[in-house]
């Protein structure tokens, strides 16, 4: 059957927190799917003790459900998948997304909070089998946070996100996966292991030897020393390179392999040509690499600690060519996609390491970076980029959005071509409904509303000068801003000028409202704040 006639066959249906609501999927991607295994109903659930520990911004937050469906055989689309974004009320204790007529085929299930974190973690995932005329329940855990759940559903996301792997998995993927993962721990382990179960067409199965400086590439055993004949890494002998892991089989026709010297524990990963076991091109990292992950076109994202910047690390490599993060020899990067040291956070970042380091393989980097006090600072980082993306309801997003405030506050005020009343409640949308007048009376936003319009009604605006003079964070939740104040009205009755300079330049208070920042306190709005007759 062709996916394009999915939307008539499947029923979505959100119980929510008890409150809320939801909406019809934002996203069903068509392709052409040979479905001759049935369908299973699919529920996915977010368990009491998660959902008892979100931390959200305000009582209602999003979540963003992604079911990829596996196409088994099919290296020209590898999957497809169901999105879906519904709002959330905090206030109860369980959350089940239901999906009817789901093909039978291995899945991955992934739950995203928006406005919403625990401990910092924002993405959950989990991986499994739908067979046919079953109803499965799926429970998310935390992604990268080392379980069980997680490293099945991050192996599964490799095979996913890899045609050549994919076109060698049957419908019985997860389980696959499930089998290596009974006896391992290890991320890399289980993913070579479920490689080797697969064993897609034209692979070349590499493996650590057992002299610690070798690699076998098939049934050729090579030294660090050979593979890495003729490359400059650092000053340090090749030969002492060891075999940490294999990052990728070799599928069409190269692999990946990470190396560490034995004393230094800095970092090389280099790409093989598995058809003349040459060494194609290396990346270097003066430090440890601890989190690698495949991306579709070959190219990987790696992250550590560079012990040059004193810093973590996470870069993208396309491996074409030769590439270094910053290091000794340069003292730059080299042919490296992007590249992040996290220089925001301070000079000296060595009580910081990364603990997380998870993609959705599209758009996003999902990181975490954990202090040696246990805080985690999130990131959200542009998979092509690697520019930052803000949090949404974030401090730092605030800061980014409340600067862009001001220019549209000051066009609003000085639009006298406005109807009163329009101009009046586009003003008003950027104050609190429990704003603060300076005198600290709560709940003034209808009293302001008033003067505002009367104000307008009386006056002609000739200059409204609200500029932004210093904008600092207080809180999580609440942002500083130190405003000049500058007023010259003409009444509409006598055409006399009145000139307002407010000094001291007043300190606005903006605080975040889920996803909204707003006015709550801090504006003088009154003859008497103003000091004016107006």
């Amino acid at each position: 059957m062709k996916l394009k006639h999915l939307p008539g066959l499947f029923l979505l249906s959100v119980l929510l927190w008890f409150t809320g609501c939801y909406s019809n999927p934002s996203a069903v991607e068509t392709t052409n799917i040979n479905e001759t295994t049935g369908y299973a109903n699919l529920n996915v659930v977010l368990s009491p003790e998660t959902v008892g520990s979100i931390r959200a911004a305000t009582t209602a937050y999003t979540v963003k459900i992604v079911v990829l469906v596996a196409n088994p055989g099919n290296t020209t689309t590898p999957y497809y998948k169901l999105v879906k974004e519904i709002e959330i009320n905090t206030t109860a204790g369980s959350a089940e997304a239901s999906f009817g007529a789901v093909p039978a085929k291995p899945i991955v299930v992934q739950v995203v909070l928006n406005n919403a974190s625990i401990s910092g973690n924002r993405m959950f995932h989990a991986a499994t089998d739908l067979k046919a005329n079953e109803t499965k329940t799926v429970t998310p855990v935390t992604a990268g946070s080392g379980s069980a759940t997680d490293l099945i559903a991050r192996v599964a996301l490799e095979f996913f996100n890899n045609p050549t792997l994919m076109g060698g998995a049957t419908d019985t993927l997860t389980q696959i996966i499930e089998t290596a993962a009974a006896t391992q721990t290890d991320f890399g382990t289980i993913l070579n292991s479920a490689v080797q179960s697969v064993n897609p067409s034209g692979i070349v199965l590499l493996a650590k030897d057992t002299v610690p400086t070798s690699i076998k590439i098939g049934d050729t055993v090579k030294t660090a020393g050979e593979i890495f004949n003729g490359a400059t890494v650092w000053t340090e002998t090749p030969q002492n390179f060891l075999v940490r892991n294999i990052i990728r089989q070799g599928l069409n026709g190269a692999s990946l392999v990470h190396w560490a010297h034995a004393r230094e524990n800095d970092s090389v990963v280099t790409k093989i040509n598995t058809a003349t076991f040459a060494r194609s091109s290396f990346c270097r990292n003066f430090g440890a690499l601890t989190h690698f992950v495949m991306l579709k076109d070959g190219s990987i994202i790696a992250a550590g600690f560079n012990n040059k910047k004193n810093a973590p690390v996470i870069f993208r490599w396309d491996g074409n060519s030769d590439a270094s993060t910053y290091s000794d020899i340069g003292s730059s990067n080299t042919n490296l996609k992007w590249s992040n040291y996290f220089s925001e956070l301070g000079t000296d970042l060595s009580g910081y390491s990364i603990e997380t380091l998870i993609t959705d393989y599209e758009t996003l980097v999902y990181l975490i970076l954990k202090k040696a006090d246990n805080t985690r600072v999130e990131y959200r980082i542009n998979l092509d980029t690697g520019v930052k993306v803000m949090v949404p309801g974030s401090v730092e997003e605030g800061l980014q959005l409340v600067t862009a405030y001001y220019p549209k506050l000051r066009a609003i005020l000085e639009n006298n071509n406005l109807p009163d009343t329009r101009r009046v409640s586009q003003f008003m949308a950027y104050i609190a409904d429990d704003f603060t007048s300076i005198a600290g009376i709560a709940n003034m936003k209808s009293d302001l509303e008033s003067v505002t319009l009367r104000r307008f009604q009386k006056y002609r605006i000739i200059e409204y000068r609200l500029n932004l003079v210093n904008i600092k964070s207080l809180s999580g939740t609440s942002i500083e801003v130190e405003t000049e104040m500058y007023i010259v009205v003409q009444n509409n009755t006598t055409n006399a000028k009145i000139y307002v300079e407010k000094t001291p330049n007043p300190k606005i208070i903006w605080k975040r409202y889920g996803t909204s920042w707003k006015i709550f306190s801090g504006l003088p709005y009154t003859a008497e704040e103003l000091g004016s007759t107006i």
